[in-house]
């Protein structure tokens, strides 16, 4: 038999916009809002939320991955500069207990030093992780221009058989603050991993109890209580020492002078 020539025919050609009788669909994904754990209330950065967040199932290894995060909530979200000022490693010196003289409190008078709270100071420092401070005096907006007035201190360490110790150097930088550096109210927060022990004043006594023992920072009890210092700070801007005045005046009036 004779060859039979080999022909492959190529398919029909169809265009990539080949019309469809199908209607188009649109796939709309559905966004699941980010479940917050800590201090919802926040508004945080997402970044910074998760980063948090994350302490809850992995808490964190070193003290030193606590620092930045507690930072930026700190100082950036929770205690705005307009009212309040964040001191990482704030320099904490022991207040003078000698009897103060007629000399400005804004400079050094003599061998005797001031702090940032108009307290007369000994060569005594210490350096707590964070101070937050409210601030007095700001351009008029207060009706007083004294001193700022601390409001939290915060020790963080990395090691859970160091608690007993770390809340040992928190209540012994709460006594070095001293009443004449505080107002009211005033927290002391010990912290390792993600779990807290909070400190706080006694009204009736410039003794300091522990609230709840050792609990963990998404307890929502840890957040009212900063939530609580907040507010009060809010509450009584420029009036704490206001009040001091009017003692003052009371005192004046019933004939009491200044000798």
């Amino acid at each position: 038999m004779g060859d039979v020539p080999f022909c492959v025919h190529p398919p029909p050609f169809r265009s990539r916009q080949q019309p469809t009788d199908r209607p188009s669909v649109k796939i709309n994904k559905v966004l699941h809002p980010v479940e917050k754990l800590f201090d919802p209330a926040a508004n945080l950065p997402l970044p910074l939320q998760r980063r948090i967040d994350s302490w809850k199932a992995h808490p964190p290894k070193s003290q030193f991955q606590v620092y930045g995060p507690l930072n930026a909530y700190l100082q950036g979200h929770k205690f705005l500069p307009n009212r309040f000022i964040v001191k990482p490693q704030a320099l904490l010196r022991e207040e003078d207990a000698g009897e103060p003289d007629d000399s400005d409190a804004d400079s050094d008078a003599g061998d005797r030093s001031f702090d940032s709270q108009g307290v007369g100071v000994t060569d005594v420092r210490r350096y707590p992780d964070f101070i937050v401070c409210q601030y007095w005096g700001r351009g008029g907006i207060d009706n007083n221009n004294k001193w700022d007035v601390v409001r939290i201190l915060i020790e963080v360490a990395s090691k859970e058989e160091d608690n007993w110790a770390l809340l040992r150097q928190v209540s012994d930088n709460l006594d070095r603050i001293g009443p004449e550096r505080w107002r009211k109210r005033i927290l002391g927060i010990a912290m390792i991993k993600n779990k807290a022990c909070v400190l706080c004043n006694d009204p009736n006594s410039n003794k300091f109890r522990n609230l709840y023992g050792w609990i963990s920072i998404f307890d929502p009890r840890f957040v009212e209580e900063i939530n609580r210092i907040y507010t009060l700070s809010v509450e009584t801007d420029g009036d704490v020492w206001a009040g001091d005045e009017d003692e003052d005046e009371d005192e004046d009036e019933d004939g009491d002078d200044d000798l």
